[in-house]
């Protein structure tokens, strides 16, 4: 598709200037239309409302077009744009410069194709290697199927011409071919405890007794925390909170996972939750009562918000009656 050129100066032209805001318009309309179809300028009686973009033709602004200079009429054919030539590429231009296009796409697709920018044999050359050009033996080689490779008969797919890589069509490869069966993720599970600190593996084995494969990819801190949550809870109440969340069949979870939902206390029973044990208060004999962890949390604060309001609400009832 050409484009039409404008100079920055084209509406400041005395010619220009002083046409009316429908003759411009109608103006710029044709010069698109006339680039568009390749007329060089020129817009035929039939075809001038199709150009201008109007169902009836707005004679005014032709004839105000004609005073101008900016158009000419043309007899009993339409008009022509004064000069499109000199401002617009012609016809003949347009076209030379598509073909020249369409073969420079064309010889940089048969660069693509070519392997390293050689040129393949014609089909059905049949002379022999002695009469040919050592680009056109290694072409020939390079287009020998995967079942005439003599170098590796038993990799199909290989040709030594071609760096190790034919460009035959490739083999379809199975999809399920690489997926883990479930015996391959109990393997792959016991193989990352491996890396497992020894304060660790009696976490490791409790998950393994119920049934729950962890893949164990942690860092020396990470593996610490992990311990500081087993003496809290016991190897074997996290591996059943575990076990409450996994679901059979499905891909190892990483550890990092299940060290968030260790480190939740609502993951464990009550009877698992531990105690905590405050300094004795001054003034006091023995340790300070026993206050379980799921009774210590702090309470929600919109709750209290919505208590705070619900008896501010009920006061103002009361004054309200009193009076």
């Amino acid at each position: 598709m050409p484009w039409v050129r404008f100079e920055d100066r084209f509406p400041a032209h005395p010619k220009v200037a002083r046409l009316s805001d429908k003759a411009f318009r109608i103006h710029v309309a044709a010069i698109c239309w006339c680039s568009a179809n390749l007329t060089d300028g020129h817009i035929t009686a039939d075809l001038l409302p199709l150009a201008i973009g109007r169902q009836r033709v707005p004679k005014a602004a032709v004839a105000e077009l004609v005073t101008a200079g900016l158009w000419e009429p043309d007899g009993a054919n339409g008009y022509r744009v004064h000069d499109f030539t000199d401002y617009q590429p012609s016809r003949e231009r347009v076209l030379a410069q598509r073909r020249a296009d369409a073969d420079r796409q064309a010889r940089q697709r048969a660069r693509d194709t070519a392997p390293e920018g050689r040129a393949h044999p014609a089909p059905g050359d049949l002379r022999p290697d002695s009469e040919r050009s050592p680009h056109e033996v290694r072409a020939k080689s390079d287009r020998t199927s995967p079942g005439e490779n003599s170098e590796f008969p038993e990799y199909p797919q290989v040709s030594g011409d071609r760096h190790g890589v034919s460009h035959g069509a490739p083999t379809r490869p199975d999809p399920y071919s690489s997926i883990p069966t479930g015996i391959e993720q109990q393997q792959r599970a016991r193989a990352s405890e491996a890396a497992l600190i020894p304060d660790l593996r009696p976490l490791a084995e409790a998950m393994r007794d119920a049934g729950v494969p962890v893949m164990w990819s942690l860092g020396l801190g990470e593996q610490r925390d992990l311990v500081r949550l087993a003496q809290q809870y016991g190897p074997g109440a996290m591996a059943e909170a575990a076990a409450h969340r996994w679901v059979p069949g499905t891909d190892p979870k990483p550890a990092r996972y299940w060290a968030r939902v260790w480190a939740d206390p609502r993951a464990y029973p009550a009877a698992a939750v531990p105690a905590v044990y405050d300094a004795p208060l001054p003034g006091m004999p023995g340790p300070a009562p026993v206050i379980p962890l799921a009774a210590a949390r702090r309470p929600s604060t919109t709750d209290q918000r919505v208590a705070d309001g619900l008896a501010l609400a009920a006061r103002l009832r009361a004054q309200e009656a009193a009076q």
